[in-house]
């Protein structure tokens, strides 16, 4: 054989390798090409789910869920557009629904006000039934009727003349009080206190007042009667000049009526002295001129047994 044959028969046979190799290699017919990538679901191997590389999902088939797969079937067109059309009218009635609700919740709220704006609550009983107004619960008389609380104090004040008296009473109600001093046996009242204190109170005929307690809400009284308010004793022309010549003491003015009620009148008065005309200057100008004081005649006296006018004669 020449040259030129032996080299046609080694590129028949190289040719035939190659085509050999690349039918080999290369898959032979038409494969879509979105199997090139795709791999193997059964688990195994280092590279795990091809599909996920697209950031796709896997499928059953192991195809990645892309854009094609949510594409609506032609064939199913019309039953998705009737499921549409269904639920809309579902979600128009739920919306009907609720607007319904809502205006019924606004109707009740309102008739549930008051004129004011406030929420009327009706009381109910236990069992849910509306409760009628309870009456109000009356108080039992024994809880609004005054109450001494100890013995009423009476005691005379002192350098004046009257009575000094305490009393405390109390009511479990929690009423207010008035104190009331009131001549035995009356209801007109000669002296009143809203905490149970009297200061000077004069002395009364039988040496007694009724107290009278009153709950000023319900009317409720109560009354006892207390002693020791006595006149005071009715001094003899005796008793009376012994006390003009003796040092004043706290009770000194007791005995006498007020300045402008006494008199004093005088039988002699030693030259260049001006007569006192009230009890205390008296005992001064007997005081600072060493006299001594002589009563004359019948002292005098007001209803309370106090001089109100006597006669005297100095003597230095």
């Amino acid at each position: 054989m020449d040259n030129k044959r032996i080299l046609c028969i080694i590129g028949l046979v190289l040719t035939f390798f190659a085509c050999l190799a690349i039918g080999v290699v290369l898959p032979i017919g038409e494969k879509k090409s979105d199997t090139l990538f795709a791999s193997n679901t059964g688990g195994g191997g280092g590279g795990g789910g091809g599909g996920s590389l697209f950031g796709g999902e896997v499928t059953e088939s192991g195809r990645p869920q892309t854009e094609d797969a949510t594409r609506p079937d032609p064939e199913n067109m019309e039953s998705a557009e009737e499921a549409e059309e269904a639920e809309s009218a579902e979600a128009a009635t739920s919306a009907e629904e609720e607007h319904s609700a809502a205006s019924e919740t606004a109707a009740t709220s309102e008739t549930e006000k008051g004129a004011d704006g406030i929420p009327n609550e009706p009381a109910t009983s236990g069992a849910g039934v509306p409760a009628e107004p309870a009456a109000p619960e009356a108080v039992p008389a024994g809880d609004t009727m005054p109450v001494l609380d100890g013995k009423p104090l009476v005691g005379r004040a002192n350098r004046r003349f009257g009575f000094a008296c305490r009393a405390k009473a109390t009511v479990a109600s929690g009423d207010p009080l008035e104190y009331r001093l009131c001549e035995v046996g009356r209801s007109e009242a000669k002296y009143t206190s809203r905490n149970g204190g009297f200061a000077l109170v004069v002395p009364s005929e039988s040496g007694k007042y009724d107290l009278v307690v009153v709950n000023t809400r319900t009317g409720e009284q109560l009354r006892e009667t207390i002693g020791g308010f006595d006149k005071v004793t009715k001094l003899s022309a005796g008793m009376l000049q012994e006390k003009l010549n003796k040092p004043m003491d706290d009770w000194f003015y007791i005995y006498f009526a007020d300045d402008k009620d006494l008199k004093i009148d005088y039988e002699y008065i030693p030259e260049g002295f001006v007569p006192a005309q009230n009890i205390g200057a008296l005992m001064s100008d007997r005081s600072a001129n060493g006299w001594t004081i002589e009563v004359v005649g019948t002292p005098q006296y007001d209803e309370y047994n106090q001089v109100r006018r006597f006669k005297v004669r100095i003597k230095e």
